[in-house]
């Protein structure tokens, strides 16, 4: 029981994170729209084990030798078998499609660093601890911002950050976790 319950726990700390956001994909002429979203499998204290970013590529008009900026290795096309070029960090991309979904592995720093904190009955443990063991258990999950611009307003140079949507999720089996609550 005790192994089934550090698994059901690994599986619990294998928590995907979302990180979006939207951004022109170069200075090209044609009007190109480029969403991407990280996701990270943590391990149980918190620290990154894969970090898979999909890019999402849209143009009323085709790509015509279009070339996007994108430090991802083992790129790949999720929709079709039209693959980029790739010099660099640049992949050019030629085709006829309106939309373009790829994905690739990065090693880069994130734009928003998470931690994750536990607590046993109101006391600190840690991720390794905790595994196997029953009570009352808390888990914190904390961000922390690091894409900030200094911007003129106003006549004042200020620091704004980047605004990133965060999810965190997690697979919790029934016959090991009750009473879950999220706030």
């Amino acid at each position: 029981m005790k192994q089934f319950r550090q698994k059901a726990f690994s599986a619990f700390m294998a928590a995907a994170l979302a990180v979006s956001c939207a951004a022109p994909a170069s200075a090209a002429s044609e009007p190109v729209k480029k969403e991407e979203t990280i996701y990270l499998i943590l391990n149980g204290d918190g620290s990154v084990r894969e970090q898979i970013v999909s890019d999402w590529l849209h143009s009323d008009t085709g790509f015509h030798s279009f070339r996007d900026k994108s430090g991802l290795q083992d790129v790949e096309n999720l929709k079709s078998d039209v693959l980029p070029a790739q010099d660099g960090e640049n992949l050019t991309w030629t085709t006829e499609d309106n939309d373009i979904y790829y994905q690739g592995t990065t090693q880069k720093a994130l734009p928003v660093d998470v931690s994750i904190s536990y607590q046993l009955d109101g006391k600190p443990i840690s991720a390794e601890d905790l595994a196997g063991k029953s009570g009352r258990v808390t888990i914190r999950f904390s961000y922390q911002n690091n894409q900030k611009e200094t911007i003129e307003i106003d006549g004042k140079k200020e620091t704004v950050y980047v605004p990133f949507v965060m999810l965190t999720g997690a697979v919790l089996d029934n016959d090991v976790f009750s009473n879950v609550q999220i706030s």
